[in-house]
């Protein structure tokens, strides 16, 4: 499906958010981050640590908003 899509010029993007991750949050999002790489699927880590419960929403908000995330 990646194959797919990259063909007609779309790279998949995932997003995955993340507010004070412990040890095993910080190796789940470096496995997705390479298994995402593996796979031709772009993937970025946004932490939220320290942000006020008002940005994390305004922030999810702008990501929903952006053609470039799917998932």
């Amino acid at each position: 499906k990646v194959s797919k899509l990259r063909s007609r010029g779309v790279t998949p993007k995932v997003v995955n958010i993340g507010i004070n991750p412990d040890k095993r949050a910080e190796i789940y999002i470096r496995l997705k981050d390479r298994i995402a790489t593996q796979i031709g699927i772009t993937y970025e880590y946004h932490d939220l640590t320290n942000k006020s419960q008002e940005e994390c929403l305004q922030h999810v908000a702008e990501l929903a908003k952006d053609n470039s995330v799917h998932g």
